[in-house]
């Protein structure tokens, strides 16, 4: 990563809601993959299972006081839409 882009990446982090920063917190931790972690990664390419997405909403639940339910959960292509969801609650 050159420093460039981790200045980006903190610079970032800098500028987003308490909530997003969260979210991406709890996708890193779960995440089972090295794919890095923003409001604009798609949940598929974080290779979630089940138990995994079932850890999410528990955490998202735990840490942000906000309920997602699994249907909602699954209509969701990327971190930003669970940001969405969790904002609109």
């Amino acid at each position: 990563m050159t420093m460039f882009s981790t200045s980006l990446m903190i610079l970032q982090w800098i500028f987003m809601t308490s909530n997003e920063q969260k979210l991406i917190t709890i996708f890193s931790e779960i995440s089972n993959t090295a794919v890095v972690v923003n409001n604009q990664t798609a949940i598929n390419d974080l290779a979630l299972d089940s138990m995994d997405v079932l850890d999410v909403l528990m955490r998202i639940e735990n840490e942000l006081n906000v309920e997602i339910q699994i249907e909602q959960f699954s209509t969701c292509k990327d971190i930003a839409s669970v940001n969405l969801i969790i904002n609109n609650h």
